[in-house]
């Protein structure tokens, strides 16, 4: 006896063949909505990171429209200050002293001094980006260990990487806070004298002097200093002469013998032992009534005197106490975390309007916390020469 294939049998086939199919089709239509939703996510995350690229590089040249309105606020004639910005770059080394802080500095950063400074000439110094569109100088960290040797490389990798046009190269912290109004008319002034007495621009090394143990002069690196193009085309020469202190060889050397030493082997003795051994040295920054213009502390440590006995002890000259320590013109401040960064670029922004506050309405301006283990935030026992300083 054999099975007989009946009509209801080759219908259930038919049936099952087509169930089968469905699954089939269903399937393939899942995956290829989760590949499609994928896929798109992608190229909507690209189109805007695109443009938002494309949106920073545009405002590199139209950002300027912004400041009328604080000129108003300030009641300073800055548009044409704002435009020495096409001769600045700013490279930023993150600092050592309480690292879990750095993302959050970096975004102080872009939302205080540096909101208006173009993204084309704001570099940090890292061996990776904190942000998909951030620009990083990316030195040769095999070179030496985390020191003058890293930064060094990195100052002289930004002549390739900043505008052509640059003319000046800033160094800071990322707790370092710049005036940058102060910043442009000072700068402005040294390119005027410069022209006047040799018809182009000398190699200068701007900041705050402090001598070593040994007599070497050499800049702050907290508060920040300043190279000339021509100064730092001398050091990128010079780094590939074996004889001279710029070189690889002998900044390893150097950093070898001295490691014992560790708080004079960093960025701001081998960079200035470099341009030393070319003839550069840290020039004379005060102003006129002999105020510093750069500082290693914040705004607070300065005008009350709290500055840590180092500074004293390794300052090219006498610190002035109270309003006197500080100039009028000052271009920086160290130690400045995301709190004191806050406030001050408030009182910088908003200094006309301010004059006409008490200071118990402009301590509410002040934020309670994000000042640091080196910061001095204003209280109502002290504020009064901070603010006075601030607001003058």
């Amino acid at each position: 006896m054999y099975y007989r294939e009946t009509p209801d049998y080759h219908l259930n086939q038919f049936w099952q063949r087509q169930r089968r199919l469905q699954v089939l089709l269903f399937r393939f239509l899942f995956i290829l909505f989760f590949v499609s939703v994928f896929v798109g996510i992608f190229i909507l995350e690209y189109n805007f990171l695109s443009l938002r690229e494309e949106a920073r590089e545009k405002t590199s040249s139209e950002h300027w429209n912004e400041f009328p309105t604080l000129v108003e606020r300030r009641n300073h004639p800055l548009e044409d200050e704002y435009e020495y910005m096409s001769r600045i770059c700013f490279i930023l080394q993150p600092s050592q002293v309480d690292m879990k802080r750095h993302t959050s500095r970096v975004k102080s950063i872009k939302k205080t001094w540096a909101k208006h400074v173009p993204r084309n000439r704001l570099f940090f110094v890292g061996n990776h980006s904190y942000d998909p569109l951030e620009k990083v100088l990316q030195p040769d960290y095999h070179v030496l260990d985390y020191g003058g040797g890293v930064l060094l490389n990195a100052l002289i990798e930004s002549l390739d990487r900043c505008p052509e046009d640059t003319l000046w190269f800033v160094k800071g912290d990322t707790n370092t806070f710049f005036v940058v109004r102060s910043l442009f008319r000072y700068l402005e002034s040294m390119e005027q004298i410069s022209i006047a007495k040799t018809s182009m621009l000398m190699p200068m090394f701007l900041g705050r002097p402090l001598t070593d143990p040994h007599g070497t002069i050499f800049n702050s690196g907290g508060a920040g200093y300043i190279l000339s193009r021509p100064a730092l085309l001398l050091a990128a020469d010079a780094q590939k002469d074996t004889r001279k202190d710029c070189s690889v060889d002998l900044m390893k050397q150097f950093r070898k013998k001295q490691k014992s030493k560790a708080a004079l082997t960093g960025d701001d003795l081998i960079v200035a032992r470099c341009l030393s051994s070319l003839g550069v040295v840290p020039m004379e920054t005060r102003d006129q009534t002999g105020a510093d213009r750069f500082h290693a502390f914040d705004p607070g440590a300065m005008v009350l005197n709290r500055a840590h006995s180092w500074y004293h002890d390794y300052s090219k000259y006498k610190i002035q106490p109270g309003l006197s320590c500080c100039s009028a013109g000052s271009i920086s401040f160290h130690y400045v975390e995301e709190g004191a960064a806050k406030y001050i670029d408030t009182f910088l922004d908003n200094q006309t309007s301010f004059l006409e506050l008490s200071n118990k309405e402009l301590l509410e301006y002040v934020p309670t916390k994000g000042f640091g283990g080196f910061g001095t935030r204003p209280s109502a026992g002290n504020c009064e020469e901070i603010f006075k300083f601030l607001l003058r």
